[in-house]
């Protein structure tokens, strides 16, 4: 029997607790992929919030939850996933180290500093804890369809984008990394505000597989855009 992986959630939002977001037949939460799911059990849920730790134990009525990381007793074979607010990452990633779990899953974006990442990547290896940045339209069927038919030599690609670029304007990022490969320069276009807690910049990506990349971010519209197009040289992609 293969042993059970135990699952500390750190933050309890909508990510990672939100119970019935939408109806769906696939789980909108960590939990209820937890509830779903053979091979792991939920161990413990870390949220600080009282508010929030509330609705957690009305929704999961058998949750242990506890305000913070260092309040949860050991468990063999943990993993812990943290979907606290991004500005939290970093001091929740030096706990979650701690613990010397068999791994840590992060919600994107990993953190917000460049000196942090690179600080949370050498304690990755120095204590052999893999830490994973979740980028969960990787397994959204509807990307992996187009993942089919993407052109192997792009000419260019423009992507629109509301919603901020830690949310809306990293998933296509990262898709078009998994697509093809290294990034081997980043050019701001243009001025943006910087005060938003989630912006939305334009720049240009340019990769070595010999294309460049355009993101036109837009702040002053009230509905979600999202859209890519890539030109190759039998046409284009949209």
């Amino acid at each position: 029997m293969t042993d059970l992986l135990n699952i500390i959630l750190v933050g309890g939002g909508k990510i990672s607790c939100g119970k019935n977001r939408f109806s769906r037949r696939e789980p909108m939460s960590h939990m209820e992929g937890i509830m779903l799911s053979p091979n792991v059990v939920p161990h413990a849920i870390v949220e600080p919030d009282e508010a929030r730790k509330a609705s957690i134990t009305s929704d999961w009525r058998e949750a242990s939850v506890h305000r913070h990381i260092r309040d949860v007793p050991p468990a063999p074979m943990e993993v812990i996933v943290i979907c606290s607010p991004t500005v939290n990452h970093y001091s929740c990633i030096l706990d979650a180290i701690e613990r010397e779990p068999i791994a840590i899953i992060v919600e994107k974006p990993l953190c917000l500093e460049t000196e942090h990442a690179r600080n949370i990547l050498g304690l990755s290896q120095s204590s052999n804890v893999p830490i994973y940045v979740n980028f969960n339209r990787r397994f959204d069927t509807r990307f992996n369809e187009l993942s089919t038919f993407i052109p192997q030599e792009p000419i260019a690609i423009h992507v629109d984008y509301t919603n901020g670029i830690n949310n809306y304007g990293s998933h296509f990022i990262d898709l078009i990394f998994k697509w093809y490969g290294k990034c081997l320069s980043v050019r701001q276009i243009g001025n943006f505000n910087s005060r938003e807690s989630d912006p939305n910049p334009s720049f240009f990506l340019e990769f070595e597989a010999g294309f460049s990349a355009y993101f036109q971010g837009f702040d002053d519209v009230d509905y979600d855009l999202l859209d890519m197009k890539i030109w190759h040289r039998s046409g284009l992609i949209k």
